[in-house]
């Protein structure tokens, strides 16, 4: 049996101008973030984040938006819709982060934790996931969420892309998919993270960047 503990779901939007032409370049910075989090229950969770800078022509535009759904406590999926940025600027930074800071005091830390999961085994099983991933655009700094999985008897434990990649940065491919199980091998309390950390900068270099991606993710216990 699964009982479910507590979830979430946050991510952090920041889109910077560099200031130039001005000397020194004085920085324009927004951001927007959304964090929701429930305990004990299995309700559907939903974010939507955007950011948007514009001075002296130049423009960064960073968004996006995760929701998570739950079939049962052994069940569910998470979606990110659009992730990424449109970028028409000289000297700038954009990025997307995961965020799992559900105090309300100041802006939640760039943790990565855009989706994370706490449950209950009362007795062995296996974790299992498959991910699908879609390019819109050209993708300029757009990384493959990574799974971690924490618990008293973790069979795999990955801090990887979950196309099985030894570096820990991948870029997104479009059209990818693929499929991971990690073994809980008894009982006891687990945690499992989706990792959403984007980020993309240049001080001096223009970009005319569009670059966004989609990631569904699929997952059971059994």
């Amino acid at each position: 049996m699964v009982v479910p503990d507590s979830s979430s779901l946050g991510i952090i939007a920041r889109a910077e101008l560099s200031g130039y032409p001005n000397d020194p370049p004085v920085p324009v910075v927004d951001y927007d973030y959304e964090v929701v989090g429930q305990v004990d229950t299995l309700e559907d969770l939903n974010v939507t984040v955007e950011a948007n800078v514009l001075q002296d022509g130049s423009s960064v535009s960073t968004k996006a938006s995760g929701t998570a759904t739950w079939s049962s406590a052994s069940e569910g999926t998470i979606f990110f819709d659009d992730v990424g940025w449109d970028i028409d600027a000289t000297g700038y930074r954009t990025g997307v982060y995961g965020t799992d800071d559900l105090t309300g005091a100041g802006v939640p830390t760039a943790s990565g934790h855009a989706w994370e999961y706490t449950f209950t085994l009362d007795s062995p099983a296996e974790f299992k996931i498959d991910f699908s991933y879609d390019i819109t655009g050209t993708n300029n700094g757009l990384f493959e969420p990574k799974l971690r999985v924490t618990g008293p008897d973790v069979g795999f434990y990955i801090d990887q892309p979950l196309s099985g990649s030894n570096s820990t940065n991948v870029l997104v491919e479009d059209g990818e998919f693929g499929n991971a199980t990690v073994e809980l091998g008894s009982a006891g309390q687990y945690t499992v993270d989706i990792y959403i950390y984007d980020d993309l900068s240049s001080s001096m270099g223009f970009a005319d960047v569009t670059s966004f991606f989609d990631a569904t993710f699929n997952w059971d216990i059994v």
